[in-house]
């Protein structure tokens, strides 16, 4: 993550273009990183792929009470930030405008919510496109940008369609389990790009 932030600053400016093309390339050395793991480590295969492909398959309540300081430290340290977030949204020079340090607030929010996603990441595998979709979801119920009406909604939208996707994911084929970060992909994908087409 530093290194994304190291590449993504010019003149003193933190540029979300550039964070997301360093995260591009940075994302495609760690899969290459990881496939040598996976040749190397070929014993370890199937433990390998499921981490890739994202599976909450073995979890139990040990698993969870790892996770609950996590939840806790995550509402500690973005609910205080969410009212910046929504100043944000007004554009960079009203937001300086207004008093705040937005590269300083983007790298606190960036490298807070890396911490908490590497952390679930460690345990569950790669489970891709709930980040991406929940949020929508949750803007299209809510009929609001503010953050800080978005925030509980979207937790409790994020858990429901993690868990309907992990049933399905164990029931749709009889006697075989879907990983779940292949599932959500397969739903999450053309929502996302119906998204992206609408704005």
């Amino acid at each position: 993550m530093l290194l994304y932030i190291k590449i993504s600053i010019l003149n003193g400016k933190l540029l979300i273009e550039r964070l997301l093309l360093s995260g591009i390339a940075i994302s495609s050395l760690s899969s290459s990183i990881l496939s040598l793991l996976f040749v190397f480590n070929s014993k370890d295969s199937n433990n390998i792929l499921f981490w890739i492909m994202g599976n909450l398959s073995g979890k139990t309540f040990d698993d969870f009470y790892l996770l609950i300081p996590i939840f806790i430290m995550s509402i500690f340290f973005i609910i205080p930030k969410l009212y910046v977030l929504n100043l944000i949204q007004l554009g960079e020079e009203n937001s300086i405008n207004l008093g705040i340090k937005i590269n300083f607030e983007r790298i606190y929010i960036i490298t807070i919510v890396s911490l908490i996603t590497s952390f679930i990441v460690s345990l569950t595998g790669i489970i891709g496109f709930i980040g991406l979709i929940v949020p929508q979801i949750s803007k299209f119920f809510v009929k609001s940008n503010d953050y800080r009406l978005l925030f509980l909604p979207t937790i409790l939208i994020g858990s429901i369609i993690l868990i309907i996707s992990d049933i399905l994911s164990r029931t749709l084929i009889d006697g075989q389990e879907i990983p779940i970060g292949i599932f959500t992909s397969i739903l999450g994908c053309p929502f996302f790009l119906f998204q992206l087409r609408k704005n």
